[in-house]
């Protein structure tokens, strides 16, 4: 009952990168308890430096592309976790 009342997950993705003109590659990696967390590793090029960037407690990782776009754009890869 708390979790509902926190978090406000949206299952499906209002956006895909490409659709912002992002190259993009799905990750996912599984927790020692099972769980199966989903990213998106958002290159930029000749980056040094990747953001590592959680969403928050609503919606999901789409919802955030606009702002993993300006950091890309800055030179930084962002990898954005669900």
């Amino acid at each position: 009952m708390i979790a509902s009342m926190v978090f406000f997950p949206v299952k499906e993705f209002s956006s895909q990168p490409k659709d912002l003109g992002l190259v993009s590659e799905d990750v996912w990696c599984q927790t020692q308890d099972g769980i199966k967390i989903h990213g998106w590793y958002l290159p930029a090029q000749g980056a040094s430096f990747c953001l590592l960037f959680f969403h928050g407690n609503a919606d999901n990782i789409s919802i955030r592309l606009p702002k993993a776009k300006e950091w890309i754009g800055r030179g930084v890869s962002v990898l954005l976790v669900d």
